[in-house]
């Protein structure tokens, strides 16, 4: 086999791993250490790094159905090896949801370039409108004022004092 076989070669492995580690930390950090350490889990038994170990969105969403202070205790998955990337994902899951996934991110980097180089003419007119709003404001008060009448005599309550 050659290189270029042995990364189209996909190995498919389902475990079973108790969770009831995670809820050793403090309630609102339980649901996010459960998915560390099925990370630190698969990385340990495919050999690979934690930082290429992908969660699909299926199995994320099923770990968070509870909230943060109460992940499930067992949990059956299914690690798929391609290449250097490691999929987890549920055990009746389809790889096809991950790779449509993975597509999206390498688009929202393109979409933030874009973005970044439109922000400049953005400030501009964001600093212009707020020299207007300024300019405005100034000019209010001054308009508000000459609206003003100026205060009257006093009224005088008795009439003999008017008298």
């Amino acid at each position: 086999m050659t290189a270029e076989h042995k990364s189209e070669v996909k190995s498919e492995v389902l475990y079973s791993m108790g969770l009831g580690d995670a809820y050793k930390v403090s309630r609102e950090k339980r649901t996010g250490r459960a998915v560390s350490l099925i990370k630190t889990f698969v990385a340990r038994h495919s050999k690979s790094a934690i930082s290429s170990v992908r969660l699909s969105t299926a199995l994320n969403n099923f770990i968070w159905t509870y909230g943060a202070a109460n992940p499930i205790r067992h949990l059956k998955f299914k690690v798929s090896k391609e290449g250097e990337k490691v999929v987890v994902r549920l055990p009746d899951e389809k790889s096809d949801e991950v790779k449509k996934v993975e597509a999206k991110k390498e688009e929202k980097p393109a979409a933030k370039e874009a973005e970044k180089k439109s922000e400049p003419k953005t400030e501009v007119k964001k600093e212009e409108k707020k020299t207007d709003k300024k300019e405005e404001k100034v000019a209010e008060p001054k308009a508000k004022s000459a609206q003003k009448p100026e205060p009257s005599a006093p009224k005088i309550i008795n009439e003999k004092e008017a008298k």
